[in-house]
């Protein structure tokens, strides 16, 4: 039938490397999400996206819970994609999606908000 990806950002909104870092400096929903993968980049059929419910209170705690949401979405995402029971089958790509890899001064940025907010 195809083969499943867990992407570990909102999809498509987020898309390419990187886009858990982006959605975070963005101050975006953060989650995974899977879908099916196709000839694009993080541009096929969405099964379901999973949103991270709990706020990290440290740059490496949301990195372990994107992680951790991530191993947990596997199995109903498999079940989803087995019933052809997709949330969106079409998903609207635009260029702007795919930010690309994130330079690293922004990423230290990205930390430092988070533990101002600590």
């Amino acid at each position: 039938k195809g083969i499943i990806n867990i992407h570990p950002a909102i999809l498509p909104e987020y898309r390419g490397l990187d886009g858990n870092l982006w959605a975070l400096y963005e101050n975006g929903i953060l989650g995974v999400t899977a879908y099916q993968i196709d000839q694009g980049i993080d541009t096929g059929p969405i099964i379901k996206t999973f949103k991270l419910n709990n706020i990290s209170k440290s740059f490496a705690e949301y990195l372990s819970d994107l992680k951790k949401l991530k191993n947990e979405s596997y199995l109903e995402a498999i079940l989803r994609f087995n019933a052809d029971k997709f949330e969106d089958f079409d998903p609207k790509i635009y260029r702007e999606q795919n930010r690309g890899v994130m330079p690293k001064k922004t990423i230290k940025k990205v930390i430092e908000v988070i533990k101002i907010n600590e």
